[in-house]
């Protein structure tokens, strides 16, 4: 009895028909868009990173935006930069893909 009302992911799986994962257009490739999308997010962080530090570096010349631009540099370091940075490092050093 306790066997039957138990849900397995094959019937889950059922219950959900067709998925674009199931590919029912049958395309021979893919396009990673989640991943490319990622990437050019991380990219311009790391461009808006070095402009804040840009900005920091000529205080003589920003002194009122400075001062904003180092709590933001530091916030977006602290909170993005160095987590973005550690989780890549263990990847590669597992041996892992990244977009996995």
């Amino acid at each position: 009895m306790e066997s039957e009302s138990r849900i397995t992911p094959s019937i889950l799986l059922n219950l959900m028909g067709k998925t674009p994962t199931d590919n029912p257009e049958g395309l021979n490739t893919a396009v990673p868009w989640k991943s490319m999308w990622l990437g050019i997010q991380t990219r311009a962080l790391f461009q808006y990173q070095q402009f804040l530090d840009g900005l920091i570096e000529n205080s003589q010349f920003f002194d009122p935006i400075a001062m904003a631009a180092n709590w933001q540099s530091a916030f977006i370091k602290v909170l993005l930069i160095e987590p973005i940075k550690a989780h890549a490092r263990m990847t590669v050093r597992s041996g892992k893909e990244l977009d996995i």
